[in-house]
């Protein structure tokens, strides 16, 4: 069993390095830098940054936590009030168990990383929000009627990430999210409480 956990950890690592490469590639094509300084088109947060004399990405990070536990603490009643958030969780326990707590924290920091460079930093810009958020969503549908609602709460997912992004220009937030959501809920999830 622990052979298994590890490898399919090393092909997730695998593939979220591939996701990288593509981002990266793609802000190439384009043209245009991946990590693009904060600028363009006055935003609240471009505003509220140059008055307080603050970074947006400071500004950024502050949404994307504020965001994250939002989110954390909307899955945690989710999970005790809804019979499909339980079946999720169980369907994930089942293909993490066996997971060391460093392994689940090193692919929520891969995972959040490299879909945001690839979903927020490379496609949104290209796409729209609408479009990459729905993008977003379709990669995480797994042809399991279970999984199901994991695929439509990605895409509210990336619609909300998209928005810190858009209003602030930079993509620490929507990283600074991901990764926090990932790394806890992945942990809440080896933790399996059966009593929920």
């Amino acid at each position: 069993m622990r052979g298994q956990v590890t490898r399919r950890l090393r092909i997730g690592l695998l593939l979220y390095a591939a996701m990288t490469a593509a981002a990266v590639g793609l802000s190439r094509w384009r043209g245009a830098p991946l990590l693009a300084p904060p600028g363009g088109p006055e935003t609240w947060a471009a505003a509220l940054a140059r008055d307080t004399g603050r970074s947006t990405h400071v500004i950024s990070g502050a949404l994307g936590l504020a965001l994250a536990l939002a989110t954390l603490a909307s899955t945690a009643l989710l999970v005790r009030r809804a019979r499909w958030a339980r079946a999720l969780r169980t369907e994930f326990r089942a293909a993490l168990e066996g997971a060391r707590s460093a392994e689940l924290v090193a692919l929520a920091v891969a995972s959040g990383t490299a879909e945001e460079l690839l979903f927020r930093g490379a496609l949104q810009p290209a796409l729209g929000l609408w479009l990459t958020s729905l993008l977003f969503g379709a990669v995480h549908f797994v042809p399991s009627r279970a999984l199901l609602p994991w695929a439509l709460w990605a895409a509210l997912m990336g619609l909300l990430l998209g928005l810190v992004h858009a209003h602030t220009g930079s993509l620490v937030g929507a990283v600074v999210a991901h990764v926090v959501i990932n790394a806890v809920n992945l942990q809440r999830i080896t933790r399996f409480d059966p009593g929920l």
